[in-house]
């Protein structure tokens, strides 16, 4: 019992135990000092918008940024450049921490080839629903006299006959040569108010091509564009004399991004005299 006295209140006992708990201590800071940089605990950085940037200038500006990217997938727009960034993940202005991965999909650098259909006999709605879904478009409407309204007689590219089979590229146009059916006239219709595109729509309804945007006020970029709306056309719609135009006739559009004044915006007198004689002629 007097050894055990002597050993707790040895001066070698206490130094072991204080070495202990020196070497703890040391242990458990620097374990914490070790996590804390190897996560880098509490510090976050805000992830740059990368879309539209192009490929060759990815490298410089994640090494900037402190970050990584990762290219997981590729598609084909028109809306953004061959070779640029279309999306990403994290989204722009996330936080996030240092060296963290940003999965990328950039746009391809060439657009993908598809199959041309043959459309020969199909209806006009028919042939334009089967271009849109194979990513094709129409530059003009072609009509001929043939007892079928609005049947697609002949398919060409470039002013060639095209035949089915022929490989073309996403976002090339073909003209369709149209049956016009006895008579080979269709009503204006009113476009005032529409969109952009609902306007385009109606009047490929209508067996009408788009002329032209001659004006677009307020419009800075592409994309103000689609979301204007037509506060004028040219040929001028009439409710009094319900005018009818030759089918594949072309309209030009003026637009707004203010549509709260469209209603106030009266057709120009003069295009209205200059439509109308061009009609009656």
């Amino acid at each position: 019992m007097k050894n055990l006295f002597f050993f707790i209140f040895s001066r070698a006992l206490w130094i072991n135990v204080l070495v202990a708990v020196i070497v703890i201590i040391g242990i458990v800071l620097g374990t914490m000092y070790y996590l804390k940089s190897y996560t880098r605990h509490g510090e976050r950085i805000e992830v740059p918008d990368f879309t539209h940037v192009p490929l060759d200038s990815l490298d410089y500006l994640f090494e900037k940024h402190k970050l990584r990217y990762v290219i997981i997938d590729s598609l084909y727009s028109d809306a953004h450049a061959p070779g640029s960034v279309v999306n990403q993940n994290p989204l722009p202005r996330s936080s996030v921490k240092e060296n963290r991965k940003v999965f990328l999909t950039v746009n391809a650098t060439q657009p993908p080839v598809v199959t041309v259909r043959d459309m020969e006999g199909l209806s006009k709605r028919q042939a334009l629903a089967i271009m849109e879904a194979m990513g094709l478009g129409t530059d003009s409407l072609i009509y001929r006299p043939d007892i079928c309204l609005d049947c697609v007689l002949e398919q060409r590219y470039k002013g060639k006959k095209l035949n089915p089979g022929t490989k073309l590229a996403k976002g090339e146009k073909i003209t369709l040569v149209l049956g016009g059916g006895k008579e080979g006239r269709v009503l204006l219709p009113d476009l005032k108010g529409m969109t952009f595109s609902e306007a385009r729509d109606l009047m490929f309804a209508n067996t009408l091509l788009l002329g032209g945007v001659l004006d677009c006020i307020d419009c800075s970029t592409g994309e103000d564009s689609l979301q204007a709306v037509v506060y004028r056309q040219s040929p001028a719609f009439s409710k009094k004399t319900k005018r009818v135009v030759p089918m594949g006739s072309t309209v030009d559009l003026y637009l707004t991004l203010d549509t709260a004044a469209v209603p106030l915006m009266q057709p120009d007198t003069l295009f209205s005299i200059m439509d109308t004689t061009l009609i009656e002629e």
